[in-house]
């Protein structure tokens, strides 16, 4: 629930969402606050609000409810079809229908493969595509209203059936503990360089937060073995031991030291302080 939740809370940073109530839900785990706030984002018009939404999906039971992956992959495609189709027919509007349908296409790639979160996030950018002011001006052309509104409603429907999808992440056992410490230092960093300006934002934190990203992703990643996920915490510890000095920030420093301390830990090996 709390990788979950953490997830979440980095994509509303990332996207430059609203975070105080992301904080608290990642500090206090309330599963009513968490099914309550990921109900207000899902329904926003904003896609960025939605995909923070599809994260807290994660951390939540989902309804019983009978799927059909195949029935949905085959429609979407269909879809893709007559998009493609419709780009000759309008114009400079041709590269905003170009992204509609790459979205499509693609949320159906992610589905058939069983990655049901990208599949969601995918959709809900389709969503915002379709219903974009550029697509609503097509529709005062004559010969493409119904397909259009059609269309239009296809994509919302898709978009509400896939969140009748169980999203959960799948995370080895033993690598758990690992992935909620890197994560939470992660967070951290993410949020002291969120408040700073940007003309004052150092590089060495960014380049940090990104390589703690992978080693997470890898610690995910039940088909990456043990030596790839220490190769990358290695990788990892080796910029850090170089870039520490450039810090100057007291706050920082005692963040990228904690950094360094759980990579070591994963590596097995005592870092100085």
């Amino acid at each position: 629930m709390k990788i979950g939740v953490g997830f979440a809370f980095q994509t509303a940073i990332v996207h430059d969402r609203k975070i105080a109530t992301l904080a608290d839900l990642y500090s206090g785990l309330s599963w009513e606050d968490i099914r309550q706030t990921h109900d207000q984002l899902i329904a926003s018009p904003i896609h960025h609000d939605r995909e923070v939404a599809i994260w807290l999906a994660t951390a939540l039971e989902p309804s019983p409810s009978s799927i059909d992956p195949k029935r949905l992959v085959t429609e979407m495609r269909e879809m893709e079809f007559i998009l493609y189709a419709l780009m000759n027919k309008v114009g400079e509007t041709k590269p905003v229908m170009n992204d509609w349908m790459n979205y499509i296409a693609n949320a159906a790639e992610s589905l058939a493969d069983g990655f049901w979160i990208d599949t969601r996030i995918l959709l809900s950018q389709a969503l915002d595509i379709s219903q974009s002011s550029q697509i609503e001006e097509l529709k005062a052309h004559p010969g493409l209203r119904y397909e259009l509104d059609v269309l239009q409603k296809a994509t919302a429907a898709y978009f509400l059936e896939m969140g009748k999808y169980p999203l959960k992440l799948t995370i080895p056992e033993s690598r758990v503990e690992s992935v909620l410490k890197l994560q939470q230092v992660m967070l951290s960093l993410m949020t002291v360089r969120r408040r700073e300006k940007r003309q004052t934002r150092e590089p060495v934190v960014a380049d940090a937060i990104r390589r703690l990203e992978t080693v997470i992703r890898f610690l995910m990643n039940k088909d990456k073995t043990l030596d790839d996920v220490l190769r990358e915490a290695r990788l990892a510890l080796q910029y850090l031991d170089a870039k520490e000095k450039e810090i100057t920030d007291s706050e920082k420093q005692t963040l990228i030291c904690e950094c360094r301390k759980q990579l070591g830990q994963i590596i097995g090996t005592n870092v100085p302080q």
